[in-house]
């Protein structure tokens, strides 16, 4: 399953707002430096979708706000 992602970096709280069925809105309190953010994103989509951390994969968008993840095993 292919989604898009707008990731919000330095926010207060951790939460998915879910858009529609491909798009999502991604708060994460990690900053935007070396990678963090994107690693908070992952984890927080595992746990969404219920699956491994392994199981998420950015295809696009390492150095963006917008994203497109791809879940495996949905």
């Amino acid at each position: 399953m292919k989604i898009f992602v707008t990731v919000k970096p330095n926010a207060k709280e951790n939460k998915i707002d879910k858009i529609d069925d491909i798009r999502f809105s991604v708060h994460v309190k990690a900053e935007a430096k070396r990678n963090k953010a994107n690693q908070a994103t992952a984890r927080l989509m595992a746990e969404y979708f219920g699956v491994t951390v392994s199981c998420v994969r950015i295809l696009k968008g390492h150095t963006y706000k917008r994203k497109l993840v791809e879940i495996i095993g949905i």
